[in-house]
């Protein structure tokens, strides 16, 4: 796994994920982060399959709400970067529906900027 993503990385402070977010954000669609209302920063463990074996993936989470869509959009970012991004996400019935073409095309993005900031 990239260490740049491992679970005993520094995490980026409040402010910092706040940054982070706001800059990548301008960069892939310049007027979101204005229209979103965040709901919180904390941290947030995400569990991935690395190699057939299960790894925890640590980051901040902004998480903010966009409400003239009805819809949620988070950043999460590790040490200095952006490890993932997620937009359009709705709730049904207590379970989580995204629109996966938006979601592959956001996170190749957010490959990009990762590995290029």
């Amino acid at each position: 796994m990239d260490p740049r993503f491992a679970s005993n990385q520094v995490l980026p402070s409040k402010a910092q994920t706040e940054k982070l977010a706001q800059s990548f954000l301008h960069q892939i669609e310049p007027g979101l982060f204005e229209r979103l209302e965040n709901r919180w920063i904390r941290p947030h463990n995400e569990t991935i399959n690395v190699n057939g074996h299960p790894t925890t993936v640590t980051g901040m989470k902004y998480k903010c709400y966009l409400p003239e869509e009805d819809t949620y959009t988070w950043v999460i970012a590790g040490a200095n970067q952006i490890i993932t991004f997620e937009q359009g996400i709705k709730w049904k019935e207590g379970c989580m529906t995204v629109d996966c073409y938006q979601m592959k095309t956001r996170a190749e993005v957010s490959l990009r900027f990762s590995i290029h900031n």
